[in-house]
């Protein structure tokens, strides 16, 4: 057993999954919670470099996720009207 990967298992590893192409294969059908942990690292990072002073750090960075959030889920919303109920009376012409 070694230590180390050979070149060609490290290559067939990476071409095994696509992320543009295919959904995260442990995630499963829970994918969309993802959204969680990406709202809060990017307000944490955002705030820490953006923020003149630290004092209320976690109430802005908590206050930017939730907005971040609510963004996300009104952009998923205004497309299902969209998609759904716009786009089927509209001419197919």
């Amino acid at each position: 057993m070694t230590l180390f990967a050979s070149a060609a298992d490290i290559a067939s590893s990476l071409t095994a999954w696509t992320p543009f192409l295919e959904p995260l294969p442990s995630a499963g059908r829970h994918w969309w919670l993802f959204i969680v942990p990406l709202a809060l690292f990017l307000s944490m990072a955002w705030k820490a470099v953006r923020l003149p002073r630290m004092d209320h750090y976690w109430r802005d960075v908590f206050a930017m996720m939730f907005m971040i959030i609510a963004g996300v889920i009104g952009v998923a919303i205004g497309l299902y009207i969209l998609v759904i109920v716009v786009m089927p009376h509209l001419p197919a012409e």
